[in-house]
């Protein structure tokens, strides 16, 4: 008899305010229209308690779902909530603004099954969408594999873990929205734990509407949340750990680090990137905006540390 393991879908719904939850629909049917047998996949959806009313006819809708509500919700809290309820030998995490592919969960059980403690995925935004690419190369191209072909990290939208090691850690309640999957793969890491990249382990991540304000306060988020990164990293895994010892300048410390990264990612991995030749400049400016306004975020935080948490409720 072959054994088929139970894989436990975890998906917060963070990102789904009302009327939004259309994409949900869509990415919990792409669950059960999966190759994987669906009697030995579950899917668990958290939500906000407050917004029951919104996602009760979701759950009449899927009845072989089971949506469970959480109290003063947020992003990574979201997450370790849904490991209370998860049954599966394998856990996996989804957004619920996140799509699969069609052989999803079963491209992270052959990673499992061949030795993976962490199977680790692909994300894109939706093709064709005005900056889809570039924002695809600063927030989803970091993932690669090293030497030894294991990968460096994981994205918390697009990930499968072994029941055991997610248990057994689980990712920093106290994070803010970004961050928290670099955190967590740092310290995976640090212990050993296998990381194996499958880029056909997909998901098509919704672009939603980031412009002008919007967007500026999106990337003035990362750098608020680089600057708590440092300061919750109590066991020293992130590099920029190092920054933090120099208080008012390590906003600028780190924006320096991840230019000099994104300059290098640009150039020596533009093929894997799909970075044309003559678009490597526009990519090596939109580094500089994009980190220039990360650090003005930063800034910000480390003159006032509760600033962003009273204005924005970060």
């Amino acid at each position: 008899m072959i054994f088929v393991p139970k894989v436990s879908v975890i998906i917060e719904t963070y990102n789904t305010p009302p009327g939004n939850e259309i994409r949900l629909r869509d990415v919990l049917r792409a669950l059960r229209d999966q190759t994987y047998p669906p009697e030995e996949t579950e899917a668990i959806v958290i939500f906000e308690e407050a917004l029951a009313a919104l996602f009760e006819p979701l759950a009449r809708e899927h009845p072989w779902a089971r949506f469970v509500p959480m109290r003063d919700a947020n992003y990574f809290p979201m997450k370790n909530h849904g490991l209370r309820f998860a049954s599966g030998e394998i856990i996996a995490f989804l957004d619920a603004d996140c799509l699969p592919s069609a052989d999803w969960v079963q491209r992270i059980v052959a990673s499992i099954e061949g030795g993976a403690d962490v199977a680790v995925g692909r994300t894109v935004y939706p093709p064709g969408r005005p900056f889809s690419h570039t924002f695809d190369i600063f927030d989803f191209g970091y993932v690669r594999t090293d030497q030894s072909g294991e990968a460096n990290c994981f994205y918390a939208n697009n990930v499968g873990l072994r029941r055991e090691v997610i248990l057994a850690h689980g990712f920093d309640p106290r994070l803010g929205r970004s961050g928290g999957c670099h955190l967590l793969s740092s310290r995976l890491k640090a212990r050993g734990y296998k990381f194996v990249y499958d880029p056909e382990q997909s998901v098509v991540h919704d672009f939603g509407v980031n412009r002008g304000l919007k967007f500026a306060l999106e990337r003035i988020r990362v750098g608020f949340d680089a600057i708590n990164l440092c300061r919750l990293d109590d066991e020293g895994v992130l590099a920029e750990k190092k920054f933090a010892g120099l208080k008012f300048l390590s906003p600028f410390a780190i924006c320096a680090a991840r230019v000099a990264s994104d300059l290098a990612r640009v150039t020596r991995r533009r093929r894997e990137l799909g970075i044309a030749p003559l678009a490597v400049p526009y990519f090596c400016a939109a580094s500089f905006v994009m980190r220039g306004l990360e650090m003005v975020g930063g800034v910000i935080t480390v003159i006032s540390p509760d600033y962003f948490r009273r204005r924005f409720r970060w």
